[in-house]
């Protein structure tokens, strides 16, 4: 066996650990190969790839960054159709005899419609921050134009591509592919949900998803506690014995406070609110944009046409 050979055999059996954070907003990876530390490019050039999926009319699926230009470049000049969503009719009337004509009642039935508005000349769908919905046991699935798809089928993409990309990292580093079949994975410490039971929900979904996406071996870690970790890791030098990590996501705000000892550490707390930056982006087009953008006028409208 030739040293060139040999030097291969040995770093391919180096102890390998993989990091993933699959985020409401975007997404990242990372490999330690037991001595270095390597961020996985998981867009061409760029670390952090937008949590983004885009279908189209085709069912033909997007990720990251392309998904996001795709339904940008597809809705460009297009022309936009509204209609208001049909949600049945409803009967007014019996129709039963009338006692005096001897003549059936006429039985009268207007047309119900919802509140959403439907755009009949949609591309595709763009589906951002679907961690959010994981936690939701009311929200199973999700049309996609004449079609139901799971939350975990909507995910399943994003991570699949991760996978595929830690897998070529991985070769390029001359360590073992097969090693991101097991991964460290981050979660937020309270995910969105109503339901008592919603960070089980939420686990148990991404559990199925990661699987699909080819990563069966799975420890899961909370974000902020993570995020402390990686900066002690990152600066050695700083001795204070109590640090406090705020992580501001787009779903959620997590908190921890680690107290360290020497080389080791205690958890002493974490904490999470399902409130993010996604909460705060719907609440200022809420208020402040779609109002200057003729929310009510256009809404008006479509309502008067219809009647």
């Amino acid at each position: 066996m030739s040293v060139e050979t040999n030097s291969l055999t040995v770093a391919k059996r180096r102890s390998v650990g993989i990091g993933i954070d699959f985020g409401t907003s975007n997404s990242a990876a990372a490999i330690f190969d037991g001595t270095d530390l390597h961020m996985v490019d998981l867009e061409m050039t760029e670390t952090i790839m937008p949590s983004a999926n885009y279908i189209d009319r085709d069912y033909i699926g997007y990720t990251g960054q392309e998904a996001i230009d795709i339904y940008i470049e597809s809705n460009q000049g297009r022309k936009v159709e509204m209609s208001l969503e049909v949600l049945g009719e409803a009967r007014t009337s019996t129709g039963e005899m009338n006692h005096v004509t001897e003549l059936p009642n006429t039985a009268e039935t207007n047309t119900i419609y919802g509140q959403a508005f439907n755009d009949a000349g949609l591309p595709g769908r763009l589906f951002r921050g679907t961690k959010r919905l994981l936690g939701s046991a009311t929200t199973q699935r999700i049309m996609v134009f004449q079609k139901p798809f799971r939350l975990v089928a909507l995910i399943t993409p994003i991570l699949l591509r991760i996978r595929k990309t830690i897998s070529r990292k991985l070769m390029d580093l001359a360590l073992d592919s097969e090693a991101a079949q097991a991964a460290c994975l981050g979660h937020p410490v309270n995910f969105e949900g109503r339901d008592s039971d919603h960070n089980n929900i939420a686990l148990n979904r991404l559990s199925e998803a990661y699987a699909y996406a080819g990563i069966r071996k799975q420890s899961y870690y909370p974000e902020p506690t993570a995020a402390t970790q990686s900066y002690l890791y990152a600066n050695p030098s700083d001795t204070r014995n109590l640090i406090l990590t705020v992580d501001f996501g787009g779903g959620t705000l997590d908190f921890s406070v680690l107290k360290r000892r020497e080389s080791e550490f205690d958890v002493i707390g974490i904490h999470g609110v399902a409130l993010g930056g996604d909460h705060i982006d719907q609440c200022l087009f809420r208020s402040i944009f779609f109002r200057s953008w003729g929310k009510a006028s256009v809404g008006d409208a479509l309502l008067r046409a219809t009647k």
